[in-house]
């Protein structure tokens, strides 16, 4: 029988969701992921913004999946074997911006076989914070300030606001504050001054402020880590190497983090879609196949975000920034 791509039914997804739950929490953003879409059925949603591709339907033999649109890629077969026989099936004809995850080496051999031309190289910084350390954040803010949750038509200041918006980008920030957890920092006359949220995967990202330079950054994602932590959710994302204010600002945060250094790798032109994925304990990858060209590079390259395999020498407390969506990436400005 010749290989081909089977769309997992949503019937099947709590079973495909619970395969991640093994070596936890190695496989924990896969996991979010599909939780999040699970949520996101139970609200009613369309889910047209995501298609779960497994191999010939064998999805429960080793949890090896593609997801079309956002292209988040993942595996629990060591040898990579169904996931390289998954990828070789996909219209390389068309744009794409993959999340590698842990599978560089692959996809960098499936790029070569379509002869897509590497374009940029460029590392990022990976930040892990366990629930039980992050709900133990501590978290000042000026008196009269407070912090409550977006309401749906805050999406039209935080588009305004945001240096990345694109066309549709007011109603993808509507459906994070309708869909899934957020906080926002208001001020006492009820201002909306800094917010945050948890973007598909499960990664804090979205981090904006109204005003810059007043500290409403460093105390939105702590209020945020900690909303997260005490939620009994694990604290993760990233930073660009490059965005050394950043850098500093995550690092006088939690100051007992240890850098996981990561890499990203985009190709050929460009493409529609962006997002991020998989941060195992041992580190992540996440990398850019792009194939459209006559579209402004610097508005979809300006902020990659992508991971490469780092081991670690022994546990640390990690904490770390990073937001993508369907067609854009965006990764955190020194806001202080």
């Amino acid at each position: 029988m010749e290989d081909r791509l089977v769309k997992i039914p949503t019937g099947d997804w709590m079973e495909w969701r619970d395969l991640y739950k093994t070596d936890w929490p190695r496989h924990e953003v896969s996991y979010n992921l599909i939780q999040n879409y699970i949520d996101w059925l139970e609200q009613g949603a369309e889910l047209k913004e995501f298609t779960a591709l497994s191999l010939n339907g064998e999805w429960a033999k080793d949890g090896t999946y593609i997801d079309r649109h956002e292209m988040f890629i993942y595996t629990l077969d060591g040898r990579l074997e169904s996931l390289r026989r998954a990828l070789l099936l996909l219209d390389w004809t068309r744009s794409y911006l993959i999340n590698m995850g842990l599978y560089r080496s692959l996809l960098m051999d499936i790029y070569q076989l379509f002869n897509l031309d590497i374009l940029f190289d460029m590392h990022t910084y990976i930040y892990y914070l366990p629930h039980e350390d992050a709900s133990k954040l501590e978290v000042d803010v000026p008196d009269g300030f407070k912090f409550g949750p977006l309401k749906p038509d805050d999406a039209i200041f935080i588009n305004d606001e945001w240096p990345h918006k694109y066309p549709g980008s007011e109603l993808f920030i509507e459906r994070l504050i309708t869909r899934n957890l957020n906080l926002a920092l208001f001020d006492g006359d009820g201002n909306l001054m800094a917010w945050c949220m948890r973007v598909q995967n499960g990664a804090m990202a979205m981090l904006g402020v109204a005003q810059t330079r007043r500290g409403y950054g460093s105390m939105m994602a702590l209020g945020f880590a900690r909303k997260l932590g005490e939620l009994g959710l694990n604290v993760y994302a990233s930073v660009i190497h490059t965005n050394e204010p950043s850098r500093k600002m995550f690092d006088k945060l939690c100051p007992t983090a240890a850098r996981i250094a990561t890499q990203a790798v985009a190709l050929a032109d460009i493409g529609h879609k962006v997002s991020i994925d998989t941060i195992a304990n041992a580190g992540a990858i996440v990398a850019v196949p792009i194939r459209r060209v006559g579209t402004d590079l610097g508005q979809h390259l300006g902020l990659p975000t992508v991971v490469a395999p780092a081991p670690r020498s022994r546990p640390r407390t990690e904490l770390r920034f990073v937001s993508t969506h369907q067609s854009q990436v965006d990764a955190w400005e020194c806001l202080d």
